[in-house]
């Protein structure tokens, strides 16, 4: 085969390019005398008009009519740690889908092993989508606090059924609490219709914005304690034992904003707010022709993950070869084909157990909305040669 320049198929680890909008806005950013909340002087009003901006557009882009619920963070799996742990009190009670990403599963291990949080884990269908009948199950045979579910795999592709979640969790007195992650960006989504209580998401990913930056939704009235605290927040208080009590976003936004960050999100959610239709259905596009691709590869060792229908899942698959290690496959992927992959369990392990998959994990193939059918034929070529 030709040599190729970079063919980049790790979508879902992290975006590359980011958006062409990512850099103006840092440097604007960047080009202030102060930081947002930190004085009355022109450049630290600036710096809190940006931040503004920043808040509202992504408020805007998720669908939501007033935006202090939707809080900054530095990345989903600090979001998610902060709201499970800010939700969950000694003894509770939490059902968890098995097919969660180590963001979820190790802050409630940890606060299942510290202040004896209790878990139940909810199975997973062949596909890789969360059994309903278990979910109701799990939610009704015991006292339980939360729900917690992603809204799509980062390992199966699947996207969830977060609104029939939503119905069997507050059927039972129980809160939502959904790892977006993975669906940011590739779908539409309307945070007041979801039907979630807490919602997380990176900014990495398909927002298609620098790391460093993600949110984390809150629904009215929701209690939840900070995970940090420090500088911002209302008046001058010691410390207020009543999370009711907390102001949005200023309590949980501790300590001078990551202002660069989170304003380049926000240019990276505008050009997404311009072109997503455009966006979307080149990466249905895309996805269905990577998985057509595979299958006609016809090889009788190799097995795809998850879903075949595009439409039900986001823009990644995953496979493996029972005669070859991932981690081989994609070494060779990049060092004789220049295409750059992940191979592994992708910090989904106990979803890789529940599927009875190999320990060595799988390879995954992520599309983005400028890879083209060029590039998706030349990455199945690449496949094909190394599994001869």
């Amino acid at each position: 085969m030709t040599p190729h320049k970079l063919v980049y198929l790790d979508h879902p680890s992290t975006s590359w390019p980011k958006s062409a909008q990512v850099l103006p806005a840092m440097s604007r950013a960047l080009a202030c005398a102060g930081s947002p909340s930190r004085a009355a002087h022109h450049g630290a009003l600036e710096a809190d008009r940006l931040l503004r901006f920043a808040r509202r557009t992504a408020a805007q882009f998720f669908g939501l009519r007033e935006s202090p619920g939707l809080i900054f963070v530095p990345g989903a799996t600090f979001g998610l740690n902060f709201v499970l742990q800010g939700l969950l009190e000694p003894g509770e009670r939490a059902a968890v889908f098995c097919g969660e990403h180590n963001a979820v599963t190790r802050p409630l291990g940890e606060l299942a092993r510290g202040t004896g949080v209790r878990l139940r884990w909810i199975a997973t269908d062949p596909e890789g989508f969360i059994d309903l009948a278990d979910a109701q199950r799990a939610v009704s045979e015991a006292r339980t606090k939360a729900l917690v579910c992603q809204q799509a795999s980062n390992v199966t592709g699947a996207l969830q059924p977060i609104s029939a979640l939503a119905e069997i969790a507050h059927a039972q007195g129980a809160l939502l609490i959904v790892d977006a992650a993975q669906a940011a960006g590739h779908l539409p989504i309307a945070l007041e219709e979801l039907g979630a209580d807490a919602w997380v998401c990176s900014g990495h990913k398909a927002l298609r914005g620098p790391a460093g930056s993600g949110l984390a939704w809150l629904a009215p009235e929701l209690p939840v304690r900070p995970l940090v605290v420090g500088g911002t927040g209302a008046g001058e208080r010691f410390c207020d034992p009543d999370p009711r009590h907390r102001e949005r976003p200023g309590d949980y936004e501790a300590g001078t904003t990551a202002l660069p960050a989170f304003c380049g999100l926000a240019g990276a959610i505008e050009e997404l707010r311009e072109r997503q239709s455009a966006f979307h259905a080149t990466e249905h596009q895309r996805i269905a022709r990577l998985i057509d691709g595979l299958e006609a590869l016809e090889v009788p060792t190799l097995h795809l993950i998850g879903p075949r229908d595009s439409a039900r899942r986001v823009p990644l698959i995953s496979c493996y070869d029972e005669r070859y290690d991932s981690d081989r496959l994609a070494f060779d992927l990049d060092s004789k084909f220049n295409i750059a992959v992940r191979a592994g369990r992708h910090c989904a392990p106990s979803l890789y157990d529940a599927l009875g998959l190999a320990p060595s994990g799988a390879l995954r193939f992520g599309v983005g909305p400028q890879t083209t059918e060029e590039e998706i034929d030349y990455a199945v070529e690449a496949l094909g040669l190394l599994l001869q």
